[in-house]
């Protein structure tokens, strides 16, 4: 049997169903900038600050990619690979400073 997807909406009606209207859907997301005082900025930028943020703090590139409804991982990692924290390379670097300075 197949895995039945998770689907997530961030914006929905009073009773749980999806938003649907778009027009109605951008005029409250820039009310709501207004009223909190933020920077006008259009709602998929959200998208991508929310993926890179999470990303950036170690949450699983499967539960980033689940989230933003992507086909697969492959399709989330070609947007945001480049945000992934590579600690690996710090530590490589990091000992090679101190492999340099040994002499025997």
């Amino acid at each position: 049997m197949a895995k039945e997807k998770q689907i997530f909406n961030l914006f929905t009606t009073k009773t749980g169903k999806r938003y649907y209207s778009s027009d109605k859907l951008h005029t409250k997301w820039y009310a709501l900038l207004e009223k909190c005082n933020l920077t006008k900025r259009i709602m998929y930028n959200t998208r991508h600050t929310f993926a890179t943020l999470a990303i950036k703090r170690g949450i699983p590139i499967y539960n980033v990619s689940q989230i933003l409804g992507h086909r697969n991982t492959q399709e989330t990692l070609e947007n945001y690979a480049k945000f992934i924290n590579n600690e690996h390379l710090k530590i490589n670097r990091n000992i090679d400073l101190f492999t340099d300075n040994i002499t025997i």
